[in-house]
């Protein structure tokens, strides 16, 4: 299985620390602790920042008017910048697969509703998997008979928490999350540039959701794992894995910043561990595959990517190679 094409979007509103502070923003010394585990210094977010300073936990639907993007439009805007990238057309794609975990409907899908922003008719429908989606993703693919899978699939994950969260009150999410899309055109039938070399996906023991989407967003940092777990699964993840000069380290994208110094700790140099999450904030699924979309350019032939994920009820791997 290949990767012809990859993209992001991410909002042009972006939210520092000295926004939140002039907003009000104030932290126990337990979240203070997560901060420094998840290391987020500035968010891209969709609402304006005046918003910001002045919400009063206003109600969602007002909130969605303020916003400068919906998922859909930043989805498709990720989603453009794939097809390009790989030289089709969205009239060649054959299936739409999206996630989206703030959506502003569920009927009909976030992937039916791209594929209405592009203006075809094609089979889509949604595989929400929370942060777990990019690795789903091309798990669930690569599993597929290679004759019953369409020539090009586009998959897209595209997640806007800003305009959910309590501004007002939940300093904690606040400081947290940011709004990004990424999107991947994969193909069984065409070479490409990046080829998936294995891929898994397996159920942990207990199931620890930690980021809650009702009409607002919220973070249980009860439900995190704590460093020694966290810490344990990574290493089992990595297993035997190479760390060389030639390979890159996607994590989790939550706890960006811990696992950042648990490979730093393995020997990997700075510059392959990629993460979106310090500057643009956490966007539950789009985190991970915004940082693939962001190696996609800067490896050469012979480099590999290893997508890491664990803490949410499910731990995959990906292992992908730049051809």
């Amino acid at each position: 299985m290949y990767l012809l094409g990859a993209g992001s979007a991410f909002p042009s509103i972006k939210c520092s620390d000295a926004s939140l502070a002039a907003a009000g923003a104030s932290f126990s010394e337990v979240e203070r602790r997560l901060l420094d585990r998840v290391g987020v210094s500035s968010r891209s977010i969709s609402i304006p920042l005046e918003f910001v300073r002045v919400s009063k936990d206003v109600d969602i639907l007002e909130t969605r008017k303020a916003s400068s993007v919906s998922p859909t439009v930043l989805g498709a805007d990720a989603a453009k910048l794939a097809l390009s990238r790989a030289g089709i057309s969205i009239e060649q794609v054959g299936l739409i697969v999206a996630d989206c975990a703030t959506p502003y409907q569920t009927c009909p899908s976030e992937a039916q509703r791209i594929a209405g922003s592009f203006g075809v008719k094609v089979p889509a429908y949604d595989l929400t998997g929370g942060a777990s989606a990019v690795p789903m993703f091309f798990n669930a693919l690569s599993s597929w008979r290679e004759d019953r899978t369409p020539e090009y699939v586009l998959c897209v994950s595209t997640n806007i928490p800003s305009p959910h969260i309590r501004y007002g009150s939940d300093h904690l999410a606040a400081s947290v999350f940011g709004d990004a899309a990424c999107a991947f055109v994969v193909s069984r039938k065409h070479e490409g540039p990046w080829r998936v070399e294995s891929t898994h996906a397996r159920a942990e023991s207990v199931r620890r959701n930690s980021v809650f989407v009702e009409r607002h967003i919220s973070l249980d940092q009860r439900m995190l794992p704590s460093p020694e777990v966290f810490a344990s699964a990574i290493n089992d993840l990595v297993g035997e894995e190479s760390v060389s000069e030639n390979t890159y380290f996607i994590g989790t994208g939550l706890l960006a910043r811990e696992f950042s110094d648990l490979m730093r700790a393995r020997g990997v140099a700075d510059n392959r561990i990629v993460s979106v999450t310090a500057d643009r904030g956490y966007s539950i699924g789009s985190a991970s595959g915004a940082a693939l979309v962001d190696v996609w350019d800067r490896a050469i032939a012979g480099e590999s990517v290893v997508l890491l994920h664990c803490g949410d009820g499910l731990s995959a791997k990906v292992v992908l190679m730049r051809t």
